[in-house]
């Protein structure tokens, strides 16, 4: 709590910024980055066969459906609120604001730190992830110690620069904590994707869509996914616009029925194979 308290002062940013970059970086090292924290923030190719609908239906990591860790995940929620809410009131940059652009910077690492542990959720993340672009923009940034903006600027801000007035290398560091937490984000929604996808792989199967033998099965086959965002968007909103767009249900109603065919026909594969004549003198097959 004094921590926090250190953090999110209001007084403590009027007058010394500093002191509450050093307290941020104190909670991050000290708190978040420790054990028994883990990287949840990452797709699980394993999953539970009787448990994949209730997974999906969730909106929930993988990870963090399936660990035995004693973790109070509620822990850290009123730093994640001040987090998030300091980080979306920036979209752009000023190199002259040294001591304002290391808090952000530190702000950020702490914000990926979070998302990495499984303590932010992808819905709660959703909300200032447009502010987070337009802060990996950065062609509004100002970075020559100029306001006028221009070509100048736009050429400035590719060159490291660090004096007593000006730092363009904070803002760069910036930009790299912030591609680093994009990537987690990528990460996470593969992650609930994939198990959205093997839920309605489950729904289909208990239905019988995929017996084999049966002509009658192939329109079902074929139309794999499709009904996927109908089924489960209730629950696919719960992680946040980001995961429910048009993305996401065109990704699985092009690809989903396909990728089952082709593992189908892979595993077929084997039996042709056999049945396949071959050439006279022990050549290789006719066809593979």
């Amino acid at each position: 709590p004094l921590l926090l308290q250190i953090v999110s002062s209001k007084a403590l940013h009027a007058r010394h910024l500093g002191v509450c970059t050093a307290a941020a970086a104190v909670v991050r090292c000290l708190y978040v980055d420790v054990e028994p924290h883990q990287l949840m923030a990452r797709v699980k190719t394993v999953r539970i066969w009787d448990n994949l609908i209730p997974a999906a239906q969730s909106g929930a990591l993988s990870t963090l459906l399936t660990t035995v860790l004693n973790i109070d995940w509620s822990r850290f929620d009123a730093l994640k609120a001040f987090v998030l809410g300091y980080v979306r009131r920036y979209e752009t940059q000023d190199a002259r604001k040294i001591e304002q652009n290391r808090m952000v910077l530190e702000l950020l690492r702490l914000l990926h730190q979070l998302l990495a542990a499984g303590f932010l959720k992808a819905a709660e993340v959703a909300p200032v992830l447009p502010r987070l672009l337009a802060l990996l923009d950065g062609r509004e940034d100002l970075v020559d110690g100029n306001d006028d903006g221009g070509l100048e600027d736009s050429l400035a801000r590719y060159e490291p620069r660090r004096t007593v007035r000006l730092d363009t290398l904070v803002i760069i560091e910036c930009k790299l904590s912030l591609c680093r937490t994009l990537q987690l984000l990528g990460d996470m929604r593969l992650d609930l994707r994939l198990s959205l996808l093997l839920a309605r792989y489950r729904t289909e199967w208990n239905g019988g869509a995929w017996d084999d033998g049966d002509p009658a099965r192939t329109p079902a086959r074929l139309g794999f996914g499709r009904g996927l965002v109908a089924d489960l968007g209730g629950s696919a909103k719960a992680v946040g616009g980001m995961l429910t767009s048009a993305t996401l249900a065109t990704a699985f109603a092009s690809s989903g029925s396909r990728e089952y065919e082709r593992l189908q026909e892979v595993a077929a594969a084997p039996a042709a194979a056999q049945a396949t004549p071959v050439r006279a003198g022990g050549g290789r097959a006719a066809e593979l």
